[in-house]
């Protein structure tokens, strides 16, 4: 009630593992629809099954982040996913059949994957429409393993940079150059990233 008296109209909850918080999600969810909020979130696919799909959508949900990342076995295992390609694809389409704005996030430059794989994630993504696919650069964050010890997870160099670009790479991996990576990030960008315009009272996206 006090969102609505300040003037809010919808609450986006910006945190990757939200569908995983399981011992406040029943009652969020329920206090979002009896109040007919729409809301927002980011979360991890891993725990979205079809049925807590439903769950969100019939609570309110009109906008979801799911961060894929990449549909690579290795690439997978090194940033710490686990899911199946078959599994991404049923589950982002059923989401998408459900909520109007569907924003899916993948990566290039991970370490160990070729051009090849990243133009075949980009044909996979094409098929998840209508979600809205995203590609961003893959950037080892300071303090992490990855990375303090580049070499050991196939990062050659990384670049000096002054801040994080999502746009644009500043490593160079054992399976692509710095240049590479970055020409496929254009490639990518030409393929997705187009203005839009969402509707959210006819539940679709318009390009």
């Amino acid at each position: 009630d006090e969102y609505r008296k300040r003037g809010y109209l919808r609450i986006n909850f910006l945190d990757d593992i939200f569908s995983m918080l399981r011992h406040v999600l029943p009652s969020l969810l329920a206090y979002l629809k009896a109040h007919k909020m729409r809301w927002g979130c980011e979360t991890r696919l891993d725990d979205m099954n079809i049925e807590k799909i439903k769950e969100f959508c019939d609570s309110g949900m009109d906008r979801i982040r799911i961060s894929v990342e990449s549909i690579h076995p290795d690439s997978i295992s090194l940033i710490n996913k686990k899911r199946r390609v078959c599994d991404i694809r049923e589950r982002i389409l059923h989401l998408a059949s459900l909520c109007p704005d569907v924003q899916v996030s993948f990566m290039v430059g991970i370490p160990g994957e070729t051009s090849s794989q990243i133009l075949h994630t980009m044909d996979f993504a094409e098929t998840l429409r209508p979600a809205n696919c995203r590609f961003w650069a893959y950037s080892p964050l300071p303090g992490t393993p990855i990375y303090d010890h580049p070499l050991q997870h196939g990062i050659l160099r990384i670049l000096p940079h002054e801040q994080y670009n999502p746009h644009f790479s500043f490593i160079e991996t054992v399976s692509q150059t710095n240049e590479e990576i970055n020409a496929l990030l254009r490639q990518a960008g030409e393929r997705f990233e187009k203005t839009r315009t969402i509707s959210l009272a006819e539940g679709r996206t318009l390009a």
